[in-house]
C-alpha cells in the first residue's frame, strides 16, 4: 500500500526540484538576471552559475585595526617583529612576523579576549604591557605581553581602543 502511493514525478520535484532547493527569491533572482519570462528550470540555474562572477571580498571588514610591532620573546627582553590585529569580534590576535613569506597566511600565534583584557603603560617608554584575566575557580590568573611600539601615537591609538572600547569598567 505505501509503494502505491508514491508518485515519482510529483515527489522527486516535491523534495528535490528548484522550488524545494532555492527560496522564492532567489528563483526570482534568477528569472530576472536570465531574462527569461518562464520559470528557471535546472539548466537555466546551471548556467546562471557558471556565469556568476563574485565581486572581490575586502578582507578588511573582519578587521578593525592593525599594528606593526615587537613583541617581548623570553627573558632576555628580545622583542621580535610581530602583528597585533584588532577584530570586530573584541579579539586581538598576534602573528610572529614569518621569516619565510610561503609561510603565510596562517593561524595566529596568539590570541587575547579583549573583553578581559586591560593594558599598563609607562609615560616615558613604547612598551604596553597587555594582561588578559583568565577567571579562576578560586583565583583568576593572568597573561602578561609586553609588545613595544615604534611610534607613541600608534601606542596611544592601541591604548585608546583597550581602555576604552573594551573595558566594562
Amino acid at each position: 500500500p505505501l509503494l502505491e502511493t508514491f508518485v515519482p514525478q510529483t515527489d522527486v520535484e516535491k523534495y528535490l526540484g528548484l522550488t524545494a532547493i532555492l527560496e522564492e527569491t532567489e528563483l526570482e533572482y534568477i528569472k530576472k538576471m536570465t531574462s527569461n519570462p518562464e520559470p528557471p528550470t535546472l539548466k537555466d540555474v546551471s548556467v546562471f552559475l557558471e556565469n556568476f562572477e563574485v565581486e572581490p571580498f575586502n578582507e578588511q571588514h573582519l578587521l578593525r585595526r592593525v599594528f606593526h610591532v615587537q613583541r617581548d620573546h623570553g627573558i632576555l627582553k628580545s622583542f621580535r617583529d610581530c602583528w597585533l590585529v584588532l577584530t570586530v569580534d573584541e579579539f586581538l590576535l598576534i602573528f610572529d612576523e614569518a621569516k619565510d613569506p610561503r609561510l603565510e597566511p596562517r593561524k595566529s600565534d596568539s590570541q587575547v579576549d579583549l573583553t578581559r583584557t586591560t593594558a599598563q603603560f609607562r609615560a616615558d617608554s613604547l612598551v604596553v604591557t597587555i594582561i588578559e584575566t583568565t577567571p579562576g575557580l578560586i583565583i583568576d590568573g593572568s597573561r602578561r605581553i609586553p609588545v613595544k611600539f615604534p611610534r607613541k601615537d600608534e601606542m596611544d591609538e592601541f591604548l585608546y581602543y583597550i581602555c576604552l572600547l573594551y573595558t566594562s569598567d
